[in-house]
């Protein structure tokens, strides 16, 4: 799963449509939609887009 389909997982499981995180973070749906088919964002921007659904953004990194 790419960063692109992580997000709308996130979204539809909170049970947001496009339009309604696009309002939250002040763009446009096609932005949304755009976001959901990327395969990479800016942390910043990942964030932003969990806050929007009501998540908490956060990132784990470990050397196995």
């Amino acid at each position: 799963m790419n960063v692109g389909e992580y997000l709308r997982h996130l979204r539809e499981k909170a049970g947001l449509s496009q339009t309604e995180v696009a309002s939250v973070l002040g763009v446009g749906q096609p932005a949304v939609s755009k976001l959901e088919a990327r395969t990479d964002i800016l942390l910043s921007t990942f964030g932003s887009y969990v806050e929007a659904v009501g998540g908490r953004p956060t990132v784990k990194a470990s050397l196995d």
